[in-house]
C-alpha cells in the first residue's frame, strides 16, 4: 500500500495528512471541509476569534452530532429487536397451533 499525503486547509491553517489511497484522500478532504465549515460557523455565530476556543467548541458540536446519531441508531436497533422478538413469538404461536 502506497502512502501519499494530502494538503487540507482548516480554519486558514494548512495541514499535510497521510493517506493510503484516492478514496482515503477524498474522505479526508471531505472531513476537512466539514470541520472547516463548522469552525467558521462557530466563530461567526459566537463572535469568537481565539482559535483554541473555536476548535474546542467545534469538537464538542461534532461530538454531540455523533452522539445524537449513535443514540438514534441504538433506538432504531432496539425497536427492530422488539419487533423481531414479537414476530418470533407470533410465529411460535402459529406453529404451536398447527401442531
Amino acid at each position: 500500500m502506497t502512502e501519499t499525503s494530502v494538503k487540507v486547509e482548516i480554519f486558514n491553517t494548512t495541514f499535510s495528512i497521510r493517506c493510503t489511497d484516492e478514496a482515503d484522500r477524498d474522505y479526508l478532504i471531505s472531513l476537512s471541509k466539514y470541520v472547516d465549515r463548522n469552525m467558521f460557523e462557530i466563530a461567526r455565530k459566537g463572535n469568537l476569534s481565539d482559535t483554541t476556543n473555536i476548535a474546542i467548541l467545534t469538537a464538542l458540536n461534532i461530538a454531540d452530532e455523533l452522539k445524537q446519531e449513535q443514540m438514534k441508531r441504538e433506538e432504531s436497533f432496539s425497536k427492530l429487536r422488539n419487533r423481531t422478538r414479537k414476530l418470533i413469538e407470533l410465529i411460535e404461536e402459529v406453529k404451536d397451533e398447527d401442531s
